[in-house]
């Protein structure tokens, strides 16, 4: 059974989107590319750094385990390409690696350019921490480390925060937790001055922040238009395709690839399609998605009418990520990246799933699977609390151990998919 990277787009139904989504990602290349050729490297950084200080800095940056990774890949082939992947390489083989912690599918560090410095929130890995340190000693690169912005305890941090964070972030978030946050990103920003001789601008960044809203408040609407249309527009996959704006917050132009993935859903609606004429089943995919195996979304459509409506995917956007200035948009800007290291707790994930009138929910076991470093609440304890939850409150819920054959994995799909069509009959 094979599987299929998250880039396959022979199975969206959003082709308007997916033109709209490649022709920014294509702008973006070229315009970075040029900077690169003008002596102006791109900045490395990890998922949840501040990308909205680098847009308000107007500092080039590549996030290295995102989409933008992926889109170099085959953009570097230059008549250096080769040289830069064996110093790499030894770099690597000098320093020492578990060789664990790189995710399927992941470009690895030598398909990426030479870079002006790294800006990394740590990793729970302490390995991938020192070869990050590591690797700027010996290249002389500056190196900037956000500390992680939560330990994830098993209990929602916040209980209700998705009806408050928006318009009262400073009331909801833990007073002394924001306020050490903002100072590191204070630090960072004078980092960053310093190495770049650019200057940050407070009113810069309160406009970035009104487009990072901008572009959640469509993924408000689009959130709400998949949720209430039957039969159900468009599938996760058309939803991941776009979430990949993520990696470019607070640029202008953002928001209308999405105002496009909505009028396109808008028009679908309309005429009566859906991914499935005979749907009799609606799925709640919870947590990241299966990005080596994007075509299992749709696998049991054709033959139970099962169909995966809904998603972490624009629920995140539309609710968790939004905040107002208020007077103060460092600290509207730190109280959102505060909250995406936190656990949010079943409550959200099963008002999203009960609201889009989802009857079951699906989600791995494990983050990853087989790996030896690990971050525990992400991968198992965490889990069986969002199992526990949704069963208990009436939306029964698979989870599928990553560790197993794929032919085991859709086996026991299909299994529960049969108990839930029999369950409706009741």
């Amino acid at each position: 059974m094979a599987q299929d990277s998250m880039l396959t787009k022979d199975l969206l139904v959003t082709p308007k989107t997916v033109a709209a989504n490649d022709a920014y990602v294509a702008r973006w290349l070229e315009d970075t590319k040029r900077r690169i050729a003008e002596g102006e490297l791109p900045w490395l950084v990890n998922n949840y750094c501040p990308l909205e200080i680098f847009q308000a800095m107007d500092i080039p940056y590549i996030e290295l385990d995102g989409p933008s990774a992926y889109y170099f890949v085959g953009e570097l082939q230059d008549e250096h390409a080769a040289e830069r992947k064996e110093t790499m390489r030894k770099q690597l083989a000098s320093i020492g690696r578990c060789g664990q912690c790189r995710p399927v599918n992941m470009p690895d560090l030598d398909c990426l350019p030479e870079f002006a410095g790294l800006v990394i929130r740590q990793f729970e890995c302490i390995g991938n921490n020192r070869l990050l340190q590591k690797l700027c000693e010996i290249n002389k690169k500056p190196l900037f480390f956000l500390e992680r912005a939560s330990t994830m305890p098993f209990y929602p941090k916040y209980p209700n925060w998705w009806k408050k964070h928006e318009d009262n972030w400073d009331e909801v978030m833990n007073r002394r937790e924001l306020e050490h946050y903002v100072s590191q990103h204070k630090d960072l920003i004078r980092f960053l001055e310093v190495h770049t001789g650019k200057e940050f601008r407070m009113s810069r960044l309160e406009e970035v922040n009104d487009w990072v809203n901008e572009m959640c408040h469509w993924e408000r609407k689009i959130r709400d238009l998949i949720a209430r249309s039957h039969p159900t527009p468009v599938g996760i996959m058309d939803s991941v395709n776009v979430y990949s704006t993520h990696q470019h917050q607070g640029e202008p132009g953002v928001a209308e690839v999405l105002e496009i993935y909505y009028n396109e859903i808008k028009e679908r609606v309309e005429a009566g399609l859906g991914l499935c004429p005979n749907e009799r089943l609606r799925l709640y995919w919870c947590k990241g998605a299966w990005y080596t195996n994007m075509s299992y979304y749709r696998a049991f459509e054709e033959k139970y009418g099962a169909v995966f409506t809904a998603s972490w995917y624009m629920n995140l956007g539309a609710d968790a990520y939004p905040r107002t200035n208020s007077g103060d948009p460092l600290g509207a800007m730190v109280a959102h990246k505060l909250f995406q290291g936190n656990y949010e707790g079943p409550e959200w994930d099963f008002l999203n799933a009960k609201f889009a009138g989802c009857q079951g929910a699906v989600m791995h076991k494990r983050q990853m699977a087989g790996l030896l470093c690990f971050n525990t609440a992400e991968l198992g304890t965490m889990r069986e609390t969002y199992k526990e939850y949704f069963d208990q409150h009436g939306i029964p819920m698979l989870l599928i151990d990553p560790d197993e054959s794929l032919e085991k994995q859709y086996a026991d799909t299909e299994r529960f998919i049969q108990q839930l069509l029999e369950r409706n009959k009741e």
